[in-house]
């Protein structure tokens, strides 16, 4: 008489087999597949390296038709100055060609000197405001001040409250 233990892993056993034998399938078309994709990879490795190799000849092409054309205008220096400007205007042709940004010729700026504000504080003394207004003003026409930098310049003498104030009166005029 047979086991029963034993008929059933001799009944396990076919399943067993045929799940071996999909893991192996499935392992076999996984392996296809990264063959596949490394064979892609690499085709695709060597288009890059073609394309690349088809750009540096490019380069070397306009490279060596810049050096004939410089060649060319080196051994032009004796004759008169226009065909200098010829050889350089058929360099600006090229599409590689960048040529340097033209200097902006701007006029000087006038220096300002420096001006010294006595410091304003901003308590209510309304005779230290205006003494303090009233020596500003002097200063500004000794030196000479723009009407636009008159705001500016005065609030960098401002200290304590009056430094406050115009920080927060400002910020609610920006608001």
């Amino acid at each position: 008489m047979s086991n029963p233990s034993q008929s059933d892993s001799d009944l396990e056993s076919p399943k067993s087999f045929s799940q071996i034998v999909k893991e192996v399938e499935a392992l076999k078309l996984w392996r296809k597949q990264e063959v596949l994709l490394k064979e892609k990879e690499k085709i695709e490795r060597e288009v890059q390296l073609v394309a690349l190799e088809e750009e540096i000849h490019k380069i070397k092409q306009q490279e060596a038709k810049l050096l004939e054309k410089l060649n060319k205008r080196k051994s032009h220096k004796s004759s008169h100055g226009s065909t200098i400007q010829e050889d350089v205007g058929s360099l600006n042709m090229d599409e590689y060609y960048q040529p340097t940004p033209r200097r902006i010729i701007r006029e000087p700026k006038v220096r300002e000197s420096r001006v010294d504000l006595p410091p304003f504080h901003g308590k209510e003394d309304v005779d230290a405001y205006l003494h303090w207004g009233m020596k500003v003003e002097q200063i500004f026409t000794c030196h000479q001040v723009d009407e636009e930098r008159k705001v500016p310049l005065a609030t960098l003498a401002f200290q304590g409250q009056a430094m406050y104030w115009w920080t927060g009166d400002f910020i609610m005029i920006l608001i």
